[in-house]
């Protein structure tokens, strides 16, 4: 009797072991598709269309700050900022 439940045991450690295995290999499958598929189009059209999605190019400038103008804004500017 004893035998048995050893036997079991290891057969199900087995068993979820592989199992385990196996969701790795079926993940990795699928998130490498829909990577190459998503991201991979994405990058192909849009190198079509020469857009640039990080400005990466460095500008010889004296200053990369933004320049912003501060005073007085209307309220309706503030609501829905998001």
């Amino acid at each position: 009797m004893m035998s048995a439940k050893l036997f079991f045991r290891g057969f199900i450690a087995g068993f979820r072991g592989f199992g385990k295995l196996v969701a790795d290999a079926i993940n990795l499958a699928v998130l490498a598709f829909v990577y190459y598929i998503g991201i991979g189009m994405v990058s192909v059209v849009a190198k079509a269309l020469g857009k640039h999605f990080m400005k990466l190019s460095r500008r010889e400038e004296k200053t990369y700050w933004a320049k912003t103008s501060v005073g007085p804004r209307d309220k309706e500017l503030y609501y829905r900022q998001f």
